[in-house]
């Protein structure tokens, strides 16, 4: 049996006082989520309860302590994943990997037991908590068919008991929830013809799961760049203060760190020329509005930390053009097509 090593760490991270624990069993409500050809709620529940008399399924309306229990197929080995407590911070997820669906669940279900009751046993055993466990799950009528409608649960496990996520075997699924990524960029763009464009920029971005492993987000970016970070000698100065649009319709999962995504952009703002080295300097300012097609990959650094990288193409809806002097001389337009690309973090809530 492979397991994973942050399987150890929950032992010493994860835990419940013991002084909780020794007032009476402890009532839980559980969240489970596995394909439909693993094993099922019921396995899991009586996992915990064979090891420890010190938990029990909370009656409706009982507040209880939370657990999460989210199983999935990685490549060529399953992954378990186990939450307990309302926080729900990828840093506070315990995760365990094995080569079935079986080992998996019985890993998480002793690190469930351990984490409420330190004195719970390493080794499964028959007894009288297991008939206990038994009784549990059949009064409740508890379904784990890995379809997508909820089955009814016993008391103790919320909505979302019964398993109601569909199999996996193309690899990780992201988050089933709505998620937020909050982002700050350095920027690079050839939005006009005179120099590199630099600039920061950062934005707030919506991410809506579709499917186990794809996602459509919406997001919104402010930004301002110009081409003067390193010194225009005497010929002119350019600069954009702006707002972006951009929606991803597809942003798939290619394992549980690495996402890359397709999105179309539409970008707004003032686009503002200042003619140098000049008897009479002057500045003017002008709309500016592009559309285009970007590239977006973000990668997991750490728990809630991502570094992303995006790159595309924008194609100007008015074409603006700038000269100085007299005669005119032309010192920079926007061109018929820009590229533009950033890097930088994420913070993934």
């Amino acid at each position: 049996m492979v397991i994973g090593s942050n399987f150890l760490s929950v032992l010493v991270a994860v835990g419940i006082s013991s002084s909780a624990a020794a007032v009476g069993p402890i009532p839980v409500n559980i969240e489970y989520t596995a394909p439909a050809a693993c094993s099922s709620l019921d396995s899991f529940y009586r996992g915990v309860r064979v090891r420890t008399d010190r938990v029990r399924l909370a009656s409706p309306g009982e507040l209880g302590v939370q657990i999460r229990v989210r199983v999935f197929r990685v490549g060529r080995i399953i992954r378990g994943e186990l939450t307990i407590g309302e926080h729900q911070a990828e840093d506070e997820t315990r995760r365990v990997d094995g080569v079935s669906c079986d080992e998996v669940v019985e890993a998480l279900s002793l690190t469930a037991a351990l984490a409420i009751d330190p004195n719970a046993s390493l080794l499964s055993r028959s007894s009288t908590a297991d008939n206990d466990a038994l009784s549990d799950v059949r009064q409740g009528s508890i379904a784990n068919t890995g379809a997508p409608t909820i089955a009814p649960g016993p008391p103790g496990l919320q909505g979302s008991a019964a398993s109601t996520g569909p199999s996996n075997p193309s690899g990780s699924p992201l988050a089933q929830s709505n998620r937020f990524d909050l982002s700050a960029q350095a920027v690079a763009s050839s939005y006009v013809t005179h120099g590199l464009m630099l600039g920061p920029q950062g934005g707030l971005r919506l991410l809506v799961p579709v499917r186990p492993t794809t996602r459509v987000s919406a997001g919104m970016q402010v930004f301002h760049v110009s081409n003067d970070w390193f010194g225009t000698g005497d010929s002119s100065r350019f600069q954009i203060t702006g707002v972006g649009l951009s929606l991803c319709p597809l942003q798939s999962a290619f394992s549980d760190r690495l996402e890359v995504g397709a999105c179309a952009s539409a970008r707004g703002g003032l686009l503002k020329a200042s003619g140098l080295g000049l008897s009479h300097p002057q500045s003017v300012g002008r709309s500016w509005w592009t559309m285009g097609l970007d590239a977006l990959g973000t990668l997991c650094l750490y728990g809630p930390w991502r570094l992303e990288l995006s790159a595309g193409m924008a194609v100007p809806l008015i074409v603006r053009e700038f000269t100085a002097g007299t005669p005119g001389q032309d010192v920079g337009k926007t061109p018929v097509m820009a590229v533009q690309a950033g890097l930088g973090v994420a913070y993934r809530f």
